[in-house]
């Protein structure tokens, strides 16, 4: 049980560092806790979450302009959720990602790309 609390806070820290923008300090939440990384090549986000039990916590994602693509709640019951969210639909840009519950709200900025390896010719040089 250690270890996979260890393991947890360790993918939060790891998360929050990787996706913080040093111009822009966010302000952690302290209600909930929330861990992410992207599936190597692929469009997955694992989403991580740790909640206090009697309150109901939003994830949304959205457009720089506003516009909601997806909304995912996790009940009052839950404490750990984990996640999967499949991006590939979405075309390459900037989306925010959202989790609120009543007190708080942590924003966080994603960027989606779908660079295309392109593999070169295999020649053999004598």
């Amino acid at each position: 049980m250690k270890i996979k609390l260890s393991f947890f806070f360790l993918v939060c820290l790891i998360t929050h560092t990787a996706f913080t923008n040093p111009s822009k300090v966010l302000v952690k939440p302290s209600s909930f806790k929330v861990g992410m990384y992207n599936v190597h090549h692929t469009h997955l986000l694992k989403v991580f979450l740790e909640k206090q039990k009697g309150s109901v916590l939003k994830i949304e994602i959205s457009t720089t302009e506003g516009e909601t693509i997806l909304i995912n709640y996790v009940s009052k019951r839950n404490v750990k959720t984990r996640l999967s969210i499949d991006l590939s639909q979405l075309e390459d840009g900037e989306y925010y990602i959202v989790f609120s519950n009543k007190s708080e709200k942590y924003k966080q900025k994603l960027r989606l790309t779908s660079k295309q390896v392109v593999e070169n010719e295999k020649r053999i040089l004598f």
